[in-house]
């Protein structure tokens, strides 16, 4: 198409505009140090779509720690409004599936809202198949009532800020307890230590402070964490549970005191996913209030060669 080129990032300057149009045109917010975060620990290629000198496009395609054996990479690309229907997001998906193969993979794993129809519509006639469906759930912390916080016996809360020592349980945690979530997740199991803790214990969106670690003792039974979005926002990321201490309410605490450590600080909304299959998770967040607003529908493209 003439007028618009395709172009890898390089630069801080081009970094700088990738992070102003993901920040315009996805539901979550980014910093550039976040953002070059992210690039490194997932392996990234992103790539910008320049008009007439402007960026109106972003691609990203990467792997996720877990991902080291799936045939899919993850993907996002988004195009202006203004410019839409000029087939730029064509020709952005061209180039992640080319550099999908960079990263030996054959396929593409896109997430898309329910509430947006136009691009799930696109990626089908491209040849995508939904493969899972979560729901997206939000709390209102200003407007609830939050139940008070309840301990189980045995048990002690701590924030990962006041005690740091406890990364590689985290880790050992999180390859324990993830498999047993459905969908795509629970088939993610992270390998990497360093890569994963460079996404989930990056201080710079996930305050240590918020990141709620269960003891029974010396043993870490459970923890959770969020990341910060923004002022007014928190995105719940996780929780889990090893096997032995389940059905004793230490999820319940764990999600209860980043909440009214959140709200403490002035967030205004708490969000979360929920895949449709997981039944004690759903229960809890009906418990603790959270709505749904909308759903995810994650898609996988065949082949991209």
């Amino acid at each position: 198409m003439g007028g618009v080129e395709i172009q890898r990032v390089s630069s801080d300057r081009e970094l700088d505009a990738l992070v102003g149009l993901f920040n315009r045109l996805e539901t979550s917010s980014v910093t550039p140090a976040r953002m070059k975060t992210m690039r490194q620990a997932m392996r990234r290629r992103d790539v910008l779509a320049w008009s007439d000198g402007r960026p109106v496009g972003f691609g990203l395609v990467g792997l996720f720690p877990g991902m080291e054996e799936t045939p899919e990479a993850a993907a996002r690309f988004a195009v202006l409004p203004e410019h839409r229907r000029r087939g730029i997001g064509g020709r952005l998906h061209a180039e992640l599936c080319r550099l999908a193969r960079e990263l030996g993979r054959d396929a593409l794993e896109v997430q898309v809202p329910g509430s947006d129809e136009r691009s799930r519509e696109w990626l089908e006639r491209r040849g995508y198949r939904e493969t899972e469906r979560l729901f997206s759930l939000r709390l209102d912390l200003v407007a609830s009532t939050l139940p008070a916080l309840s301990v189980p016996p045995g048990v002690q809360l701590v924030s990962f800020a006041d005690q740091p020592e406890h990364a590689v349980a985290l880790f050992d945690l999180v390859r324990e307890t993830i498999a047993d979530v459905p969908g795509t997740v629970g088939e993610q199991v992270p390998e990497d230590f360093e890569a994963w803790a460079a996404l989930e214990l990056d201080p710079q969106s996930r305050p240590p402070e918020f990141a709620i670690l269960a003891l029974d003792g010396v043993t870490l039974a459970g923890a959770g964490w969020v990341q910060r979005d923004g002022i007014e926002k928190v995105w719940h990321s996780y929780t889990g549970v090893r096997r032995p201490w389940r059905g004793r309410g230490i999820a319940r605490a764990v999600k209860l005191a980043q909440l009214h450590a959140a709200r403490a600080t002035g967030c205004r909304y708490s969000l979360t996913d929920n895949h449709v299959d997981n039944a004690p998770i759903a229960k809890l967040n009906r418990e603790l209030g959270y709505e749904p607003y909308d759903v995810k529908i994650t898609l996988v493209g065949g082949t991209v060669g």
